[in-house]
């Protein structure tokens, strides 16, 4: 079931986007940007568009119909073993639920950061929506682990344990490995976490971003 706020948040993203204004509601005029800037909030009510509207084929591919698609991805400094973490959440017709990026405990490698910005991404999430959700990430390694339905006997089964927790959440969790190709939006998140800090976007991305935004999933349908 969708959380009662996420599915408001949608339906007021959806009207703003079909009526050309502001929508009216318990977001006051707007979807209100809520960015969390190394603790700080910042409301800001100014929202532009966050769908595609280009007809090309796209990098990044919708899920099916009620479904919304978390993409996390990672950066790991193998010197200092400081890690941070990015991910978005779309619904099937390519609306921006929310981004964000957050820098991470120290991780031992590459693969525990990888796991580590899954399972934040869906901590997020999950405060604003217990529907099916579609995982992506660019390291087979963890989603093969993470499908592995055996009994598991890898080191990351702590990890790949904490993860499975959420099946419990969501109505309903799945995992699959996509090529970087197709990932560049998570990427520049970890980028921009790296950069400014933790923060959180509902219903948008970055200003900076909203062009790789656009790149990244060039053929959702305008249809909303």
């Amino acid at each position: 079931m969708v959380g009662h706020q996420g599915a408001s948040l949608v339906e007021l993203r959806r009207a703003e986007i079909k009526n050309g204004k502001k929508p009216q509601g318990q977001y006051g005029g707007s979807i209100r940007k809520i960015t969390e800037c190394n603790g700080t909030h910042v409301n800001q009510t100014e929202l532009r568009s966050s769908v595609p509207t280009h007809t090309e084929r796209s990098k990044w591919q919708p899920p099916a119909e009620g479904i919304w698609k978390l993409n996390t991805d990672t950066s790991f400094l193998s010197n200092t073993r400081d890690s941070a973490a990015g991910f978005i959440a779309r619904t099937n017709e390519g609306v921006v639920v929310l981004a964000g990026g957050q820098r991470l405990q120290a991780c031992e490698d590459p693969e525990e950061a990888e796991f580590a910005a899954v399972a934040h991404g869906l901590a997020v999430l999950s405060k604003y929506y217990r529907g099916p959700v579609c995982v992506e990430s660019d390291c087979a390694s963890i989603v093969t682990l993470l499908n592995n339905r055996a009994c598991n006997r890898s080191a990351r089964f702590a990890r790949v344990a904490d993860i499975w927790h959420f099946e419990n959440v969501f109505k309903e969790v799945s995992f699959r490995d996509v090529r970087r190709s197709s990932y560049k939006m998570a990427h520049e998140l970890v980028a921009q976490a790296r950069r400014q800090g933790d923060y959180l976007i509902i219903g948008d991305v970055p200003l900076s971003l909203r062009r790789i935004l656009m790149e990244d999933c060039n053929s959702s349908p305008n249809v909303i």
